[in-house]
């Protein structure tokens, strides 16, 4: 679910929720969230690896990867 967010160009998004971010272009989110407050910058990568689905808040740079 995406409310009140910009997403960029060639955006994949799986399993995500997200609300009050910028997501940029070429993104890569999979089943994490909810998302929250957040800047991900060009390229970036997250994925869940397992845990519970506390709000995440993240400003992360250009092509980072993040697994939660």
């Amino acid at each position: 679910m995406l409310k009140k967010s910009a997403i960029g160009n060639d955006v994949v998004l799986r399993g995500v929720n997200i609300e009050h971010s910028v997501v940029l272009d070429g993104c890569y989110l999979e089943q994490v969230g909810p998302v929250e407050d957040s800047l991900i910058g060009y390229k970036a990568r997250i994925r869940r690896a397992g845990g519970s689905r506390h709000a995440l808040r993240f400003f992360i740079g250009d092509e980072c990867e993040i697994i939660v």
